[in-house]
């Protein structure tokens, strides 16, 4: 219902009831008059006054409706247009009003609207243009990458990949953006190899790899449509936001690479074929010269010929070898994991043309840690031969886990292959193989050997075994949930320095911090724990340098207790040759310098930096913000004041927990997100902060424990 609808039933309300109060005003007078004028008079004033009563009524209503309403309803429109058109919309009011300066204060948040509007459209359009130009730089760096590169969200679905992917998988129908990486790979190699990462994430052990080789893993799969197999190295893309975190992976194709092994290998074959030949002249004529008394002159000097030409021809064919001898080294044995079942998928091509038995895969997949290209040519060596020399046609295949070795069993119906003539096999020249390498030569660089026997469960049938080396990764487990660190507090924040001069003054934003934190032996630095690792990062003007970091081993030059251990994962063989605490803090208060320490639970780390300040002649008097006080002091309504408990609070991701690295990234995050609630309460300084957090004087209860 309408203003003006409600307003008009208001009026005539009140004139119904003028008007039936008149009536009954005039039939009382009526009873109590004589009949004649005297009556006539009275009802006639009754009349006229209720009349005009009723006219005073519907002369206000149409005022109001002039003057309010009516206004009312050009601001409801003005405004509705403003929001959803043209925030410069002047407001249309009449000239007698009585809204008073309400179509004024709308008209300047309409002219602040459009203002903002148009900043916007600006700010939009340059950071567009910006996007465009980096994204074309983009492009021409993906293309100019000769590996295949495929991004993929957390539920691997693609959302980017180059030319480079797109050739080297043939450019199959399934590569698409938004479509599942599982459409093109194998499943299980890619998720557990996201899940070897996730578990290295959290337990940390990535941060102090001075290599980065904790921050990827190889692999190698196979593709569904054609059974290529392909070389794969995947990496987690940062956290970014709430959502979990997706990959990258790089690869190439392993198969292709097998036909220029054969090609290198024909020309190796080819070359040395070539020498023969002059060699046996060579020979023969060396021979005969050497019997030079019984040769008559005539037969000496064609000898001699014989040794000059074919010396000639062996200089010209050797230069040619040497010329080219970079094409016939060796590629170095590249060892990667890759699952059994993609293995035996890579053998598809040769089940399709019958020159193998058709294999039949059992059991559970396990990861090996082998040269997938040679035992890959192995394998179908030994198949080959079972099927033409031995008539098997069809064979079943299972990887069976055993003594850190994974036993690949080919079985099928039949007698089991003698022992000379699986050495017969094992030694003959493998012929995808470079430099003649045979199959027993590529089996004793993985340490292992071939034999075949009846099988214990089906005496009818018996087994050729394969050992081959086991991934590591077979036995990672994830780790165990450890309990939070305990909390400590030695310190009041009064006891910093009074005076911190321009930095008490100095707004939060402003104001430059380094988040760190610290590992230790044990958690009482009175009775000799030592710090065993220091890490930070820094802040400025609220952002977090990723790239601007300090991490640190320390050797504590004592034995770590597992107990401690437990926590942080950091064992005595990974400090042993790490600097000790007085060559390591120095460098750390460098890299601090005069900004603000930040630290959860800052009591803790302060009281073992202090206790090794005259050791290492370095004064650490930078001013401290403890988040875990901060957190008091925004979030007394709740006991929860641990790191997991305020990251979840803040919507923080938590990543290397139990790491200093980790953990001091994490009391970063939450600091760049306390700032804005800080300011909402009024505390907008460092000084401000640091009062605020002094007046939490509950949480030192806890001192006495130091």
């Amino acid at each position: 219902m309408s203003p003006r609808l409600k307003l008009w039933l208001l009026f005539a309300a009140a004139a119904g009831a003028v008007v039936g109060a008149g009536l009954a005003a005039g039939l009382a007078g009526l009873h109590g008059l004589s009949q004649g004028a005297a009556q006539t008079r009275f009802v006639f004033i009754a009349g006229l006054g209720t009349v005009a009563a009723v006219v005073v009524l519907f002369i206000v209503f149409g005022v109001l409706d002039v003057a309010l309403i009516r206004p009312i309803r050009s601001l409801e429109r003005a405004t509705s247009i403003m929001v959803a058109s043209n925030a410069a919309h002047e407001v249309e009011l009449p000239r007698s009003h009585l809204v008073g300066s309400l179509g004024r204060g709308i008209s300047r948040l309409g002219a602040e609207l459009y203002a903002c509007r148009r900043e916007v459209g600006k700010a939009l359009a340059t950071g567009a243009h910006g996007l465009q130009e980096e994204k074309e730089r983009l492009e021409i760096v993906l293309r100019e990458i000769r590996q295949g590169v495929i991004v993929c969200d957390a539920n691997a679905r693609i959302l980017l990949y180059n030319p480079a992917a797109q050739s080297l998988l043939g450019n199959c129908g399934e590569l698409g953006l938004g479509r599942s990486l599982f459409q093109l790979w194998t499943r299980a190699p890619v998720e557990q190899s996201l899940q070897v990462l996730q578990r290295r994430v959290a337990r940390g052990k990535g941060d102090d790899a001075q290599d980065g080789a904790d921050e990827h893993v190889e692999f190698v799969c196979a593709t569904l449509n054609d059974g290529r197999l392909l070389h794969c190295r995947l990496s987690l893309l940062p956290i970014s936001g709430p959502l979990p975190a997706g990959f990258v992976v790089t690869f190439d194709d392993v198969t292709g690479k097998l036909r220029s092994l054969t090609r290198r290998d024909e020309a190796m074959r080819q070359a040395v074929d070539s020498l023969r030949a002059p060699l046996a002249n060579l020979r023969a004529a060396a021979e005969n010269l050497a019997m030079g008394h019984q040769l008559t002159e005539e037969e000496q000097a064609s000898f001699q010929g014989m040794v000059v030409r074919e010396s000639r021809e062996l200089s010209r064919r050797f230069e040619q070898m040497a010329g080219e001898s970079h094409r016939f080294v060796s590629a170095p044995w590249s060892m990667a994991d890759i699952q059994s079942t993609d293995l035996i998928a890579s053998l598809q091509a040769a089940w399709q043309d019958g020159a193998i038995p058709q294999l039949i895969e059992h059991g559970i997949p396990l990861w090996l840690h082998a040269d997938s290209h040679s035992v890959r040519q192995v394998l179908e060596h030994l198949l080959r031969h079972l099927r033409q020399d031995h008539g098997v046609t069809t064979a079943q295949v299972e990887a069976l886990l055993g003594d850190r070795r994974v036993y690949m069993d080919v079985s099928w119906h039949g007698k089991p292959v003698p022992s000379a003539l699986i050495q017969q096999w094992m030694h003959e020249p493998l012929p995808q193989m470079t430099g003649g390498f045979s199959a027993q030569c590529i089996m004793a660089r993985h340490n292992s050997e071939v034999w075949s026997q009846r099988c214990r469960e089906r005496p009818e049938c018996s087994t050729l075994r394969i050992p081959l080396p086991a991934s590591e990764r077979q036995w990672e487990t994830p780790l165990a949930r450890m309990p939070a660190r305990p909390e400590f507090y030695d310190f009041s924040l009064a006891e910093q320095a009074a005076d911190l001069g321009e930095v008490a003054g100095r707004a939060l934003l402003d104001q430059s911090f380094v988040a760190f934190d610290t590992e230790t032996t044990g958690l009482r630095p009175s009775d000799g724990d030592e710090i065993i690792w220091i890490a930070a990062v820094r802040i400025v003007n609220g952002r977090i340098l990723r790239g601007e970091v300090f991490d640190q081993l320390v050797d504590p030059q004592c034995s770590i207790p597992r107990s401690s251990t437990r926590f942080h994962g950091v064992r005595d063989e990974d400090v042993r040759d790490q600097p000790t605490i007085d060559q390591v803090l120095p460098r750390f208060k460098a890299f601090v310098g005069d900004d603000v320490l930040v630290a959860h639970n800052a009591a803790f780390d302060m009281r073992f930096i202090r206790m090794k300040e005259d050791q290492c002649a370095t004064c650490f008097n930078n001013p401290v913000l403890d988040t875990l006080l901060l957190s008091v002091f925004l979030h007394d309504h709740t006991a929860e004041h641990t790191l997991e408990a305020i990251a979840w609070r803040l919507g923080t991701e938590i990543s290397g927990r139990h790491t200093a690295l980790g953990d001091a990234m994490v009391t970063a995050v939450i600091l760049t997100r306390m700032i804005p609630l800080l300011r909402e309460r009024g505390i907008t300084t460092v000084g401000e902060a640091i009062d605020a957090a002094n007046r939490m004087t509950a949480v030192r209860q806890q001192q006495a424990v130091f």
